[in-house]
């Protein structure tokens, strides 16, 4: 069986499960993006009266930019904030069927709106891991918390499509990370138990579903908004970034 080589660790392993913001590309850039379309949408339905609360509510800070790293911006599907935004419009004074309907008006405007490769930026060493392993013959899944099609465009946009064998959304489970819906449906998917996978990822939530659904070992990368203190809490490996991922 072929092996990942990081630092002094050989694993053996036939599929590689990439987590995406964050891990693959910048995820400030994606996440911001997808705020700003979310909350101009927001203020079109309810007016500008909404904008600092509903930055709280979804963890980001309108003066300095920042995300909070356990946060639903940085941690939640799309299901689960979009339920949250329903539940904001609901303490606005609107009946709770009445916000449930705005919240997914909101949210199909920003996602119609957004043009996902404007600030779309991949993180070091991303392109150049992928084909690696993918020329070495191993099976590479991206499996992320956004939805299919929009994780799909953004593979194809950054010309990384070729590489992965599979991509798994939030949209086609039952549930979100830390469930291992997303492992188990992978290995339907592939023929390959959860026990020759590896999971590489830059949240806690990652190593929490590879680790649910018994995957090999679980690689986190230093390159989202997580302490590498708060990573090596939770990971098997912890590097700094995707080129210390070899094969060997």
């Amino acid at each position: 069986m072929i092996r990942l080589h990081i630092y002094d660790y050989f694993i053996p392993c036939r599929a590689v499960i990439f987590d995406k913001d964050g891990t693959l590309v910048d995820f400030h850039c994606v996440l911001e993006s997808l705020f700003r379309a979310r909350l101009d949408a927001l203020i079109k339905a309810l007016g500008p009266q909404v904008k600092d609360d509903f930055a709280r509510n979804c963890g980001y800070n309108l003066h300095s930019g920042e995300i909070d790293p356990e946060g639903p911006l940085a941690t939640a599907a799309k299901i689960e904030e979009e339920t949250l935004c329903a539940g904001f419009i609901y303490q606005k004074g609107y009946p709770f069927p009445q916000a449930r309907q705005i919240a997914a008006r909101v949210f199909k405007e920003a996602e119609e709106s957004l043009d996902i490769g404007v600030n779309l930026k991949p993180l070091p060493h991303a392109g150049e891991t992928l084909r690696s392993l993918k020329e070495q013959g191993f099976r590479v899944v991206l499996a992320t918390g956004d939805g299919h099609d929009r994780a799909q465009r953004m593979m194809e946009l950054l010309g990384w499509l070729p590489y992965f064998d599979l991509i798994i959304g939030v949209d086609e489970v039952g549930h979100p990370k830390p469930s291992p819906d997303m492992i188990f449906k992978c290995s339907q998917a592939l023929n390959i138990p959860p026990e020759e996978m590896v999971v590489v990822g830059d949240s806690c939530l990652d190593s929490q579903m590879g680790k649910n659904a018994g995957v090999k070992a679980t690689i986190g990368v230093a390159t989202g908004p997580s302490t590498r203190e708060k990573l090596e809490s939770c990971f098997d490996i912890v590097v700094p970034d995707l080129s210390e991922i070899k094969v060997g």
